[in-house]
């Protein structure tokens, strides 16, 4: 039910329910009487709204991208709420990739895989030359640089982690397109089995390589396991092989790239943690993404 007091964006829209997440923007479900629902994704302040804003217009643009290969749900409406920027999005039925994956059949994780392929391929397809070039060692540099800040720096032992590979992201690229939040709760299947992709955020570049980490988030890091959730190793395993042979097929350069993308998937969640547990979880998986592949299997999982 609605809070007594709401935040400005939710103020008048009845009864709501907040979800939970990560990107720090507010997300609820509206819950009209006699209406169709529909969810909200409001700035947090007034000085978010920019930021949220850049979201909806990635929205709209990766609907257009994805016709025929995914949907995305459509924004029916937007406004503002003493300075903060809200929109509303359709709200979709249906089973995020987590849940669908959990019966385990070989034909449910090749076609899971099918489809995702597919969106990262038409991500990739993109190439907007007319966009400057990404020097990825830079952009990965800046926003550990931006985590630090954010965090104090309580956890610049971590993030200097990081920085110790930057020469493995020492490469240039043409940008693209990212989702930016691409893990496997962010993907729902319908019931007609078509996929779904939710709560886009902003990507620290614009190219598919982010999408991949934060797919490999989840398929290796099993980011789905802070709260309680579940996948069978040969599962996730299956598509980790998978995924990394089609992202080597797309460009061999990640492969090298991978650990340090994967790590700092994690530093990027550093900042909205709100619990010790929370932040013990991600600077477990951090650690773990760094160690050489056998451990890192072991350990991650």
């Amino acid at each position: 039910m609605s809070d007594p007091k709401p935040h400005p964006a939710f103020r008048h829209c009845g009864d709501f329910v907040l979800l939970s997440g990560f990107s720090g923007a507010l997300i609820g479900l509206l819950l009209p009487h006699g209406g169709i629902r529909r969810v909200r994704k409001a700035s947090a302040t007034p000085e978010d709204s920019a930021k949220l804003r850049g979201q909806a217009k990635r929205q709209r643009q990766m609907s257009k991208l994805l016709a025929g290969v995914a949907a995305v749900p459509e924004i029916l409406n937007e406004g503002s709420a003493e300075g903060c920027y809200w929109f509303d999005m359709e709200y979709v039925v249906g089973t995020d990739a987590v849940r669908y994956l959990e019966l385990g059949s070989s034909e449910r994780v090749e076609k899971l895989f099918g489809q995702i392929a597919a969106i990262l391929d038409a991500h990739a397809g993109v190439s907007l030359h007319a966009a400057p070039v990404i020097h990825l060692a830079e952009i990965v540099a800046g926003k550990l640089d931006e985590i630090d800040s954010r965090t104090g720096a309580m956890h610049r032992a971590a993030t200097d982690l990081i920085r110790a590979r930057l020469s493995d992201v020492s490469v240039d690229l043409t940008p693209n397109f990212a989702h930016g939040d691409l893990t496997l709760e962010n993907i729902l299947v319908d019931r007609r089995q078509r996929l779904w992709l939710i709560d886009t955020i902003d990507s620290p570049c614009d190219h598919y390589w982010i999408d991949l980490a934060k797919l490999f988030q989840d398929i290796e890091g099993r980011w789905f396991q802070r709260c309680g959730r579940s996948l069978s190793l040969g599962v996730t395993w299956t598509l980790r092989k998978r995924l990394m042979r089609h992202a080597v097929a797309l460009d061999q350069r990640y492969e090298r790239a991978h650990p340090t993308l994967l790590a700092l998937t994690f530093a990027r969640i550093l900042p909205y943690c709100q619990t010790e547990a929370d932040r013990d979880f991600v600077l477990g998986k951090l650690l773990a993404s760094l160690r050489p592949d056998a451990s890192r299997t072991k350990e991650i999982s």
